[in-house]
């Protein structure tokens, strides 16, 4: 079992377990814990944590506020769809070719997002390109 979370993508700094309000605010307090880098706010990088027992695990991947954008914009794009979990999954792992198993949006990462967001919700891209997607 780890001793330790996840270290932070975005500085490398290591991570810290706080409870949910220090990252969701107040109205969170006592509903649960997150993974926060060390740097926390600084650094505004952090994932929720799912009581794993002795040790909380991540629930997904430490992610900044852009790439949480994008995941929720992800989110929205599937809600659309208004399709299965499971054939969510499996339209998600047709756009970035994986297996329908080894699919999480919460652990996308940036381009990931992006190529989904390019097929599912084109008009939302900006002319300039999928890096300028407006959140």
């Amino acid at each position: 079992m780890p001793e330790a979370g996840p270290v932070c993508p975005a500085c490398g700094s290591p991570s810290k377990l706080v409870g949910l309000d220090a990252v969701y605010g107040p109205k969170y307090a006592g509903r649960g814990n997150a993974w926060a880098c060390e740097r926390y706010p600084e650094c505004d990088t952090y994932v929720r944590a799912v009581d794993g027992g002795a040790f909380p695990f991540p629930a997904g991947t430490m992610a900044g506020r852009r790439l949480r954008g994008l995941r929720m914009h992800v989110q929205r794009a599937l809600a659309g769809l208004r399709l299965s979990l499971p054939k969510q999954r499996s339209r998600i792992a047709q756009i970035l070719r994986r297996r329908p198993g080894d699919i999480s949006v919460s652990r996308l990462n940036e381009d990931e997002c992006l190529a989904i967001l390019r097929v599912l919700a084109p008009e939302n891209m900006t002319a300039a390109g999928a890096k300028e997607w407006v959140l």
